[in-house]
C-alpha cells in the first residue's frame, strides 16, 4: 500500500514536471518564431527603405491619417445633428402629450364637477319627493 502511494506520487511529480517542460517549450518557440518574423521584417524594410515610392509612402501615411480624422469627425458631427433633431421632435411630442393631459385632466375636472352638481340636485329632490309623498300621505289618511 505504501509502495503504491510513492509511486503515484512519483508519477504525478513527473507528469507535472513534464507538463512544466511543454508549456516552457512552447512559450519558447513562441518567442523565437516572434524573432524570426520581427527580423524578417526588419530586413525587408532595410532593403526598401531607399527606394523612392517608400519615401513617398511614409510622407503620405500621416496625411491619409488626418484625412481619415476628418471623416470621422464629419460622422461624429453628422451623428450628432441627427440626435439633436431626434431630440427635439421627441421634446416636442412631449410637450404635446403634456397639453393633451392638462386638457383631460380640465375636462375631467370639468365632468367631476357636474357629476357632483347633478348629485346635489338629484339628492334635493329625493328630499323633495319623500316630503311630497309624506305630505302625500297626510292628505289621504
Amino acid at each position: 500500500m505504501f509502495l503504491l502511494e510513492s509511486k503515484l506520487k512519483q508519477s504525478s511529480r513527473f507528469v507535472l514536471i513534464i507538463f512544466v517542460f511543454l508549456r516552457n517549450y512552447q512559450r519558447r518557440i513562441q518567442q523565437l518564431n516572434a524573432i524570426r518574423v520581427i527580423q524578417r521584417n526588419g530586413r525587408a524594410l532595410m532593403k526598401i527603405r531607399n527606394w523612392a515610392w517608400w519615401r513617398l509612402f511614409t510622407k503620405i501615411k500621416p496625411l491619409l491619417q488626418v484625412t481619415r480624422q476628418d471623416e470621422e469627425l464629419n460622422q461624429k458631427q453628422e451623428e450628432i445633428r441627427r440626435l439633436k433633431s431626434e431630440m427635439e421632435t421627441r421634446t416636442a411630442q412631449v410637450q404635446e402629450t403634456e397639453q393633451k393631459l392638462q386638457q383631460v385632466q380640465e375636462e375631467r375636472d370639468d365632468l367631476n364637477e357636474r357629476l357632483t352638481h347633478s348629485n346635489e340636485v338629484l339628492i334635493e329632490s329625493d328630499e323633495v319627493n319623500s316630503i311630497v309623498s309624506s305630505e302625500g300621505i297626510k292628505e289621504f289618511l
